[in-house]
């Protein structure tokens, strides 16, 4: 599974989830890719979850990279977030709802960053979209 395009398009506030439509290309052993679209929901800790599953499956080393190249990267809009970092683990003893353009931006880096760390972004997607 190769994922092309990530859309945030919306939030279901009684659900605390993220909607998202996935612009997909699956590989069929004996036929050509074959390119879909799904429509996901996620919650934070499903998006969180998939960050942290590269500890345990690549390294922490893998981790602290990404984390890194997040860092730089992505800046995030909403002024209550400093960094990438509290971005991602959320505020303690705050109510942590995320704006839609700032996750829009993280999974936007998160796949600009697919170029230079294929390996950590393909174990990334790869445990936040189990589902598919």
């Amino acid at each position: 599974m190769k994922v092309n395009k990530i859309e945030v398009s919306g939030y279901n506030q009684v659900k605390k989830t993220y909607k998202l439509n996935l612009d997909i290309t699956q590989q069929v052993i004996g036929q050509d890719d074959v390119d879909s679209q799904k429509l996901l929901s996620l919650t934070w800790k499903d998006i969180k979850k998939g960050l942290e599953k590269i500890r345990k499956k690549l390294n922490d080393n893998m981790y602290q990279k990404l984390i890194y190249d997040l860092e730089s990267k992505f800046y995030v809009l909403d002024s209550k977030y400093r960094n990438a970092q509290e971005f991602i683990n959320g505020r303690p003893l705050k109510k942590n709802v995320r704006k839609i353009s700032d996750v829009q931006n993280f999974f936007d880096v998160l796949l600009t960053l697919k170029e230079d760390n294929q390996v950590i972004i393909n174990c990334v997607f790869e445990n936040m979209f189990k589902n598919i």
